[in-house]
């Protein structure tokens, strides 16, 4: 979303951005807003029109004789932004990543869920002696677990930062 600079300085504002983040609870009349930040109504209605004239909130009249105010959907993007799709799908691809790659370390063994190490053999040699053979090490199913790490915290530090 788009910011311009009357946005930008209409929310330097503390009180404005107050009023912003409470309507983006529910919405709430005059008196409500007045009484939670402890202002005069008049002061209020001052940084409701400036809202309102941004499109940031909405007047709701509803037939009565109470007068709702709500956040636009120019103001519910700018207070709670979306996490976007493309950082949730990165996100779940990692996980599986970490997944696969733990299955085949064997950490995430159906039947077992101790760690297990390398495999070994017992082979019988010409001269009678067993001797263990230790099967080859195969750094693919770490490299998955790491690349899975990497991009599950590579979303969720570019997901907080987008929230913030």
């Amino acid at each position: 979303m788009e910011i311009d600079k009357k946005t930008i300085k209409l929310l330097s504002s503390d009180t404005r951005v107050n009023i912003l983040k409470s309507l983006s609870r529910r919405r709430k009349t005059l008196t409500e807003l007045a009484s939670e930040f402890d202002l005069a109504k008049s002061t209020i209605t001052e940084h409701l029109s400036k809202l309102e004239e941004s499109n940031l909130i909405i007047k709701q009249e509803t037939g009565r004789k109470w007068i709702y105010y709500e956040l636009s959907s120019k103001g519910e993007k700018l207070i709670k932004p979306k996490t976007p799709t493309p950082f949730v799908i990165l996100l779940t691809l990692g996980i599986i990543i970490i997944i696969f790659g733990s299955m085949s370390l064997g950490i995430m063994d159906s039947g077992s869920s101790q760690f297990q190490s390398a495999e070994t053999t017992a082979k019988p040699s010409i001269d009678g002696i067993v001797h263990e053979e230790v099967n080859q090490f195969n750094p693919l199913p770490i490299s998955l677990v790491v690349l899975g790490l990497i991009v599950v915290v590579f979303s969720v530090y570019k997901i907080k930062k987008l929230k913030s």
